[in-house]
């Protein structure tokens, strides 16, 4: 077929005879080819296009495009093929031949900054230029020499990650960095490095080429193993065998298993690593853990490193993004430490964690068999490596993931928080407070984000009554994240990793692809996600050279495999995969959705939308309410920061008001303009600094750039200085900090991410008000501006729109004072930027966006679950059904729907540990079981499932105690008498292996949902606060001091984004309760002192599940109580359904019955201040009920 397409393109042949007239792709073959020979170059690439999309691999693809290339001399040419290829889905093949075509046929770039460049590889933020200036002077005498590789063999204080990063970067990058004789340098050292194979040792056997993956395991993370795996297997290496020894419990697919479990079981790390070595069949040694997750860049960096080393170390990055051991040294005078990546060490060593050797290199030096855990045996392998002559090198473009979250980088060591935690009691015993407030000072960094940790650490600075080592940590009340942020044990709960498609842009900076960067990065290394990710739209010019590395992360086209697929580009494609679910990432800012997006909205199964304005917008446009979810942005806290160093901008004016963004109508720069130049003059010690966005790409005609510079020749008006030029990301923070306040007078946005990063760099802002920055603009962080709704019409750019297409007008008076005022009260406005910038960084980082999103992604694979019964690894809760709401016309139908399970209701799920039982994993499904009862205290369940673990393993004493656990929780239930009918503890004997079982309590955990009840807050917690052991508040968006008095009162806070569901509210809280108890109240209730007495009373109630309590509302006395089901079991399968008077009974009625139990009615009445005339009148709720009731029915 190739030799006759070939025939074809040179003019021998008319017509391919090979090709099928009835074959869709030999059509477009055969008229591909014709174009060619024509010379047509826009339809040829169009047809080369279509061949991709039929068939993405396919080799005549490839040759005609190679051919075109070649063919075509104009530049112009080039640039219309690469933009009709890139229109579709292609491989990454075509996209590099275009550019590399492209490239070859202009001039060099103009000078770029190779510090830069590097430090991108490097993953640094900036290179030392001394140590830029001595590897380029190591460059050219490695040119100058006779035998490059020699010399760089001789001099291992110049063999750094820096070195290899400069040797690896690929020509079309160097072209705008260095002169070209440089680049010839570099291009001659790269070619004349070339190190010949190793010798083999005496008598070892010849290997084939390729690679042998040694993974050494314990059998205890059979999950990572599974990850890893598959990890290596995504990277199609040619030729490759997977070697896993060690005590090896289940075999994943594709492996070559190596029973060592004796050397396992003694921690004989050596021995395990020599025999799979020698077990190996290929002349390449990749020598690993079982924690690791292969990056799929990781073939790619192979291949551009080169064969020039003996031992290879890469870069190893560590879930929360620091670095692992990757280029560390020791047992010198520099200690143990990691090195800059611009450094070396004669006490370098490599990592027996992670290594990539030359089987030769194996042959001659293999590690210490005696050695074992905490022996250094990766220091002695290293050691005994450099005797023999041999050198270990650092490939920067090799990426693998420590898939271990208990590690961290503080400084230059790595920690992990339970030695840190163990070595502080040590020092503290011994009397060595410095050293206890040395490891204190690490362990706070180590501690991160985890509330676990934070609160291990201020258990501990108590018990040693230090109390000053506490300045720093987040007060107990704790994690809290906006927008129904991923609780720890939501994201526990799901069945494995994310492998997912993101198809969208990448290669620009514009917000879109800035948010798919970023995301997708916090997926892999936070998440250990797989995803694939799809440039869909075309790159217009050549790619900005901060960009061009990331390329590498690229695939050509979606997996076929993936379970979801996120779409996040302009214009949307509502196209769905072959396979899985679809969301699509779209915000809108014009008050009614396109109505063709309503209609799309059949085949989208999420939409994941920016701020609850968005989701109005849905909703109230037609689209299912269930479909739509908020998924905030978020801003990286290392880099939007508010000590970056300021920008150097040119005015001399002392305070600058700032705005950021495209200067188009929607974002109200026309606003701003007017207020400022009518609220001062030329006089004024004050500035406007604009910086511009998207004026020469997505905004291009539609910016008041014009406007803006003829403003700024008037000759009385204030100082406008209009900064145009594209910045980096790593720039941006700098022109925040360089100014004194954000002016952000919007008429549509559908989040506002530039006023979300100026609070994270301290800067107030003025906001529209009513619009998405309600969502985290808070009044003690900022100024709002009233506006009105403004109606233009039901059609915007030619798209017939699903109503009245509307935007937000702001007041220009109240704009006008506010500017006044913020100039004139310069000390409040500074306070207000660093009530922000603490603001921000604790709810609005994208760690807590992938979260969120995380948590998004698995309630979206539970979606298609109903409650069936807890048995047969279901999810726990008996089959519920709701009756379909009656039609208008007549009776109520028999039609009943699944109701769809909300995270909460898989907390304290069984399913993970009776997986592990059924490997006969007995230990660890004992302790899932455990860490269930944990999540959901009250678990017949989980102690019957207990029992059955004891009576395998012969635990008598063990298994008749967790029977008795059961029967005292249920004990009418069938399942539990009769496992101890059918086992009677004479039957068996033995014990001693298990952990023991938790302590029995009575705890109570009273949760509420807040939004703006500082009134009534109070005086609600103070009357439960001494019966309660927990108080979790849910707040839903208070602007008050709502959240302050429920952190006075010792409550735990968390934050939840309102999406018009009190249910999804209720489930949101439930999910943190602890206590054996759960008791639910409104924030303006309060339960009386004598009511506590029978409360308590009620905690010790025999066999019964939950009472219904009286609730006597204020000003309604007369019409006497009503009993609504308010305290209950904290058992698994319990939620809350209803969008408005939500209730738990039915899950807890299925609950009642499987386990034979009472439904009591309780004693303990509730006072209830929310149903007077005034708080009726004053919140709306006739409204609001209506309202949640119409989409209730929807």
């Amino acid at each position: 077929r190739l030799l006759d397409l070939l025939q074809v393109v040179t003019g021998r042949k008319k017509n391919p005879s090979s090709l099928s007239a009835s074959d869709e792709f030999d059509r477009v073959l055969g008229r591909a080819a014709r174009h060619f020979v024509a010379g047509e170059v826009q339809p040829c690439a169009q047809a080369c296009a279509q061949l991709t999309e039929l068939r993405p691999d396919a080799w005549e693809t490839l040759l005609l495009v190679g051919l075109s290339l070649r063919n075509w001399a104009s530049p112009n040419d080039a640039r219309t093929a690469f933009r009709c290829l890139v229109q579709r889905q292609h491989e990454r093949l075509h996209e590099e031949a275009v550019t590399e075509a492209e490239s070859a046929r202009q001039q060099p770039a103009e000078g770029g900054n190779l510090a830069t460049l590097l430090a991108g590889v490097l993953c640094e933020p900036q290179i030392p230029a001394e140590a830029l200036t001595a590897t380029l002077d190591f460059v050219t005498a490695m040119a100058q020499a006779t035998d490059p590789a020699a010399l760089l063999a001789s001099r291992r204080d110049a063999q750094t990650p820096l070195l290899f990063a400069l040797l690896g970067l690929p020509e079309e990058l160097l072209a705008g960095c260095v002169e070209p004789a440089v680049q010839e340098q570099i291009a001659r050292v790269r070619e004349r490095l070339h190190r010949p194979a190793n010798a083999p040792a005496p008598g070892a056997r010849q290997r084939r080429s390729g690679y042998s993956f040694c993974i050494i395991t314990a059998g205890q993370r059979p999950e990572k193993l599974a990850r890893q795996v598959a990890s290596i297997h995504a990277l199609q290496l040619p030729a490759y065998e997977i070697l896993v020894g060690g005590e090896v419990a289940q075999v994943p697919e594709g492996v070559t298993a190596v029973d060592l479990a004796d050397a396992a079981q003694a921690g004989r790390l050596g021995r395990m690593r020599n025999e799979l070595g020698r077990r190996a069949a290929f002349d390449h040694l990749v020598v690993c853990d079982d924690d690791l997750v292969f990056e799929p860049d990781f073939l790619e960096g192979l291949q551009r490193f080169g064969e020039g080393y003996d031992a290879m170390a890469v870069r190893i990055v560590n879930p929360d993004g620091s670095r692992f051991w990757d280029w560390a040294t020791t047992g010198g005078p520099k200690g143990s430490v990691l090195l800059d990546y611009w450094d070396t060490d004669p006490n370098i060593y490599i990592t027996g964690g992670f290594c990539v050797l030359k089987a030769a290199v194996f042959d001659h030096v293999q590690w210490d068999e005696l050695r074992g855990f905490y022996e250094r045996e990766d220091v002695d392998f290293s050691t005994r490596l450099k005797v023999a002559g041999f050198t270990i090198r650092y490939n920067p473009f090799c990426t693998v993931l420590h898939d271990d979250d208990r590690y961290t980088r503080a400084g230059r060591r790595i920690y992990r928080f339970e030695h840190l935690r163990e070595a502080i009691l040590q020092a503290h015993r011994a009397g060595e407070m410095d050293r206890v407030r040395q490891l204190f000072s690490r362990a706070r960094i180590v501690a991160g984000s985890y509330p676990d940790r934070k609160e291990d650490l201020r258990t501990i600075a108590h018990q040693m009554k230090l109390p000053e080592l506490l300045e720093g940590l987040n007060p107990p009340t704790a994690k809290v994240e906006a927008t129904a942020p991923a609780a720890p044990q939501a994201i526990a709960r799901s069945t494995g990793k994310l492998e997912l498609n993101w198809l969208g842009a990448f290669l620009d900076y514009g917000s879109l692809a800035n948010i798919n960067r970023v995301l997708t990065d916090e997926l892999v290394i936070a998440h250990g996600a797989t995803v694939r990710r799809v440039q869909t739209l075309p790159v217009n010019g050549k790619l900005p050279k901060a960009l061009q590395s990331y390329r590498g992360k690229l695939a050509g086209r979606p997996s076929e495999t993936a379970a979801l697929t996120v779409r996040h580009a302009w214009p949307p494609d509502w196209t769905r995969p072959t396979k899985g679910q679809l969301a699509v990432i779209q915000p809108w800012e014009f008050g009614a959705l396109p109505r063709e997006w309503v209609q799309a909205a059949q085949q989208v199964d999420a939409f994941w939308v920016p701020s609850n304005y968005v989701r109005r917008v849905y909703v109230e446009s037609g689209v299912p309410a269930g479909k739509v979810h908020v998924l905030p942005n978020g801003i990286d806290p290392e880099l939007f920061r508010s000590d970056a160093r300021p920008a150097k901008l040119a005015t001399r004016k002392k305070f600058k008001f700032l705005f950021v963004g495209g200067t188009i109508h929607r974002k109200g720069p026309d606003v701003l303009l007017k207020a400022f130049c009518e609220t001062f003059t030329r006089q004024d010690d004050v500035c406007l600094v604009i910086k511009d966005f998207g004026g020469g790409t997505v905004y291009a005609g539609q910016t008041i750039e014009a406007q803006i510079r003829q403003l700024q020749q008037q000759p009385n008006a204030p100082e406008i200085l209009l900064l145009n030029e594209e910045l980096p990301a790593h720039e941006i923070p700098g022109v925040y900090t360089a100014c004194d306040c954000l002016v952000h007078p919007y008429r549509g946005e559908g989040f506002g991410l530039p006023v979300l990063e100026a609070m994270a760099c301290g800067l107030p802002v003025i906001v529209t008000a009513g619009g998405s920055t309600d969502d985290f603009v808070p009044a003690e962080a900022g100024y709002h501006i009233p506006s009105t709704r403004k109606v233009f019409g039901q059609e915007i750019s030619g798209m017939p729109l699903a109503g009245d297409g509307w935007l937000l007008e702001p007041d220009l008076e109240a704009t006008k004072r506010l500017l006044r005022h913020v100039f004139t009260h310069a000390d409040e406005a500074r306070a207000k930027g660093q009530s922000a910038a603490a603001h921000v960084r604790e709810r609005w980082t994208w760690k807590q966006t992938a979260n969120r999103l995380v948590e998004l992604a698995h309630q979206l694979m539970l979606d298609t679950a109903s409650v069936t019964a807890a048995d047969q690894g279901k999810a726990p809760g008996a089959a519920l059904q709701t009756p379909s709401p009656a039609t208008s016309n007549g009776p109520a139908t028999k039609k009943t729907g699944a109701i769809k399970l909300p995270p909460v209701a898989m907390l304290g799920h069984l399913g993970a540990a009776r997986e592990l039982l059924r490997r006969k994993k007995h230990v660890a499904a004992w302790n899932a079981a455990l860490t269930t009862i944990a999540n959901r205290p009250f678990h017949p369940e989980a102690y019957l499932f207990m029992a059955e673990i004891a009576l395998q393993l012969g635990e008598a004493k063990l298994m008749q105690e967790c029977v008795d656990r059961a029967l005292a929780l249920a004990p009418e239930w069938k399942a539990a008498k009769e496992f101890l009918r059918a086992h009677p503890v004479g039957k068996v004997s033995g014990g001693g292996r298990l952990a023991p079982l938790p302590p029995q309590e009575l705890r109570l955990s009273v949760c509420l949902i807040t939004r703006n009840e500082e009134r009534f807050i109070g005086q609600c917690l103070d009357s439960v606060r001494d019966i309660a052991h927990q108080i979790v508040v849910l707040d839903t968006g208070s602007t008050d001091r709502t959240v302050a008095i429920a952190k006075q009162r010792g409550a735990e806070v968390h934050h939840f984004t309102w999406c018009d569901d009190f249910s999804a509210a209720r489930n949101a809280a439930l999910e943190h309760a602890k206590g054996d108890w759960v008791l639910v109240v409104d924030a303006d209730e309060v339960l009386p002192a004598e009511a506590a007495i029978h409360l308590r009373r009620a905690l010790t109630a025999h066999n019964t599940i939950g009472f219904r309590l009286p609730i006597v509302d204020i000003g309604r006395e007369d019409e006497g109580c009503t009993y609504v089901p308010r305290l209950f079991r904290n058992a698994p399968g319990l939620f809350y359904l209803s969008r408005v008077h939500e209730q738990v009974f039915s899950s807890v009625e299925a609950r009642r019955q499987e386990w034979g139990m009472e439904f009591g009615v309780g004693t303990a009445t509730l006072i209830h201040h929310g149903y007077t005339a005034e708080m009726v009148r004053d919140r709306n709720k006739v409204v609001r009920n209506l309202r949640l009731l119409e989409l209730a029915i929807e």
